[in-house]
């Protein structure tokens, strides 16, 4: 018999998915916070210039608010992926293809190799935080 979910049904999912995103913003900043420190204390100088702008040092707030955006985004993809089949295994595809993308941004901006190497370690400290929780979810949520 096919019994159609109730209305608290539907919506547990997305609040599990609301959850992770906010805990994946959080292990992001825990995780990407320390090795942003790191940098700074082996003097890297984290300098870095976007194509046609000045050269200046990555702030903090940088850090944090791209761990925040990429939450969200993750978030999202993951609140439409859900109702589909094999939803874990697109949001992980769609999520390792953004992860491997967002590593091109370090090797175009720095200024120096340490730099770029610190700047992809954040990116991969960013990705385990945001990326690990909304998976979890959704392995559990649409199996």
């Amino acid at each position: 018999m096919n019994k159609q979910p109730t209305q608290g049904e539907r919506e547990a999912p997305l609040r599990s998915l609301l959850a992770s995103a906010a805990l994946g913003a959080t292990m992001a900043v825990v995780l990407t916070v320390p090795v942003y420190g790191a940098a700074r204390l082996a003097d890297s100088g984290l300098r870095v210039a976007a194509p046609g702008s000045t050269v200046g040092t990555v702030p903090l707030t940088a850090v944090i608010g791209a761990c925040l955006a990429a939450a969200v985004a993750s978030g999202l993809a993951a609140t439409v992926l859900a109702r589909r089949t094999h939803a874990r295994r697109l949001y992980l595809s769609l999520a390792s293809a953004g992860f491997v993308v967002s590593l091109g941004s370090p090797f175009g901006a720095a200024e120096t190799t340490a730099t770029a190497l610190w700047l992809c370690a954040m990116h991969f400290t960013a990705a385990i935080g945001v990326i690990a929780p909304t998976a979890h979810i959704l392995g559990r949520t649409t199996s």
